[in-house]
């Protein structure tokens, strides 16, 4: 009975040590890995989660990137993939230590910390003739609460449209329901066959893409990722 009773703390004790953090894995290879927490807005184009946390990246140069910073950070990190309003809330309680691949607005430049950033998106806008974009009484097809969203807010448009999905937007397009649609350049990419036949496309807007950490950066990540995307970005190819 004493060896099964002394069994039992030491199964408390490590069970309390592992949900502790920040975890740390000693590794013969690169020394410690620190253990960090990552979330990505679910349904992302081109991002996805798989079964046992890892991150999917199907541009090469994005994927290329995402690796070469858990690498340079000397982390293991555990992704979780949620609504962009869920991990954005989870960061901001701490449950998770950054999240990822986001664009900086107004909201997240108050409850964020924001990153050197790791790429830049093209924001597209697609139309079925030309359309002038300084009319604010035009119809504006974009993502709810995306960062599109959010922009057309801001430019004044009076008539704007926001389906829960991006391809909602491509029916409406096709059904004229919308005169414009704004959307990043993976998402044009994704559903390139579900858009019209003869769809006008123009760049209008250049997003800088990073990691945000939560504002007070309780492991004092915000120098470490800034040092890292740097080096990430130049492995790559892109000038700072």
């Amino acid at each position: 009975m004493k060896i099964r009773s002394d069994l039992a703390v030491l199964s408390t004790l490590f069970a309390f040590f592992m949900l502790s953090s920040p975890i740390v894995l000693a590794s013969p290879f690169s020394g410690e890995l620190t253990i960090l927490k990552g979330g990505i807005p679910e349904s992302l184009p081109g991002f996805k989660v798989s079964e046992n946390g890892e991150l999917v990246v199907a541009d090469p140069t994005k994927n290329t990137i995402s690796i070469c910073v858990e690498k340079r950070l000397k982390a293991k990190i555990i992704w979780q993939a949620f609504p962009t309003a869920r991990v954005e809330r989870m960061l901001l309680e701490q449950q998770l230590d950054f999240i990822y691949p986001l664009q900086l607005t107004d909201e997240r430049k108050i409850n964020f910390l924001q990153t050197a950033y790791a790429w830049k998106a093209q924001i597209y806008s697609l139309s079925n003739t030309k359309v002038d974009l300084a009319d604010r009484n035009i119809r504006v097809g974009v993502r709810v609460n995306s960062p599109e969203h959010l922009d057309a807010i801001k430019s004044g448009y009076k008539k704007i449209s926001t389906p829960y999905d991006f391809e909602s937007l491509a029916r409406m397009l096709s059904l004229h329901v919308i005169d414009v649609a704004f959307v990043p350049e993976p998402v044009y990419l994704q559903l390139k066959n579900k858009w019209p036949a003869g769809t006008l496309i123009s760049v209008e807007n250049v997003k800088e893409v990073s990691y945000f950490l939560n504002a007070k950066d309780p492991k004092n990540l915000h120098s470490r990722f800034d040092a890292a995307m740097q080096d990430c970005r130049m492995d790559v190819g892109i000038k700072k």
